[in-house]
């Protein structure tokens, strides 16, 4: 999923840490727990991010957006994409092709809004990692992170926080392909309120829009 939406952003090892198997840094846990409630305390987020794929021998992709986030709604729009939910459904809809793709949201499924600061802490807060802070310097902390699964597409990841600011300023995930991807978080503004037609795509907007409506009813 995370190769999927940082279309969004992803990537390839570039550094070799020698991790052990369930290497539990308690500062990293400390930090990373701190940032989630942090984040789950707003009741909506909103940020500009640039996210940066990098493949090799090729030059890199660099697509810039903003996202919003509230509760489970969330919007994200990209140069090349937009993405809405309202926690129900999605529509995936790709501006170049002037086309949406709509499928159901199940139960429990945070898929979309693991780009927002919020769900990337929460996704790798999870026994699945080995992780550890592996630099501080400038006012920043790097936590990486590296998956217990052997079979898993990537390597590591890697986030960097503002120790000041307790924010998390970018993410960056190393693939076994090769590919890098690297999501900057910039701007977060907390706590502010949206009409919830935002969060749901409007196909009367789009003109001659095709509709492939995947929803299982």
């Amino acid at each position: 999923m995370i190769r999927v939406i940082l279309i969004s952003c992803y990537v390839a090892c570039i550094l070799q840490l020698g991790f052990t198997q369930t290497i539990q840094d308690e500062n990293a846990l400390k930090l990373i727990n701190e940032l989630e409630n942090k984040y789950n305390a707003y009741k909506s987020l909103e940020a500009s991010f640039r996210l940066t794929t990098e493949i090799p021998e090729e030059d890199p992709i660099i697509e810039s957006g903003k996202f919003i986030q509230s509760g489970d709604a969330f919007h994200l729009n990209s140069d090349q994409q937009q993405i809405y939910s309202d926690g129900r459904s999605i529509w995936l809809f790709q501006k170049r092709l002037n086309e949406v793709q709509i499928n159901s949201i199940d139960e429990g499924d945070g898929s979309m809004i693991s780009l927002t600061p919020k769900g990337i802490i929460a996704l790798f807060n999870d026994k699945e990692f080995d992780y550890a802070v592996v630099n501080e310097e400038n006012g920043f902390s790097y936590v990486e992170f590296k998956p217990l699964d052997r079979d898993s597409d990537y390597h590591k990841a890697r986030l960097a926080i503002d120790l000041n600011k307790r924010e998390l300023t970018n993410a960056k995930v190393f693939y076994k392909d090769g590919i890098h991807l690297s999501l900057d978080v910039i701007n977060m503004i907390p706590n502010q309120t949206y009409d919830a037609e935002i969060f749901v795509f409007d196909a009367a907007q789009y003109p001659d829009v095709h509709v492939e409506d995947l929803r299982i009813d």
